[in-house]
């Protein structure tokens, strides 16, 4: 299977948010049930070059495409309005803000995450 770039976070507390983001994937993995305790394959990973700019850390998560199906299969089951991938950006936001968390996450797009302010700073 391949990776795909799957979200892109952006964090002023790289030491705080990058643990807990794995545990929150960890939890995800372990509530869908995608992998066995006899195939410990890797489901998710971050990206292992983050970027350091102007007080911000940012870096991707990567992800196998089985790992978002099975996550929202089980959302699914369990909300019948979780239909599609949103419902777990969504978990996952939620579940770092419980944490206060500065991180700020979205799908992977071709548009960073901050343009606007990448755009106000080269005028």
């Amino acid at each position: 299977m391949e990776w795909i770039q799957f979200l892109e976070v952006a964090s002023k507390d790289l030491d705080k948010d990058g643990p807990l983001l794995r545990a929150i994937l960890d939890d995800v993995r372990q509530f869908a049930h995608c992998t066995t305790k006899e195939e410990e394959e890797e489901e998710y990973r971050l990206d292992s070059k983050a970027q350091f700019a102007m007080g911000w850390w940012f870096f991707a998560v990567h992800v196998q495409e089985e790992f978002v199906k099975n996550a929202v299969e089980y959302m699914h089951t369990k909300d019948p309005k979780a239909r599609d991938e949103r419902a777990l950006l969504q978990y996952i936001r939620r579940r770092l803000k419980e944490q206060d968390s500065t991180a700020t996450i979205k799908f992977h797009s071709k548009r960073s995450i901050f343009t606007r302010y990448w755009t106000w700073l080269m005028r």
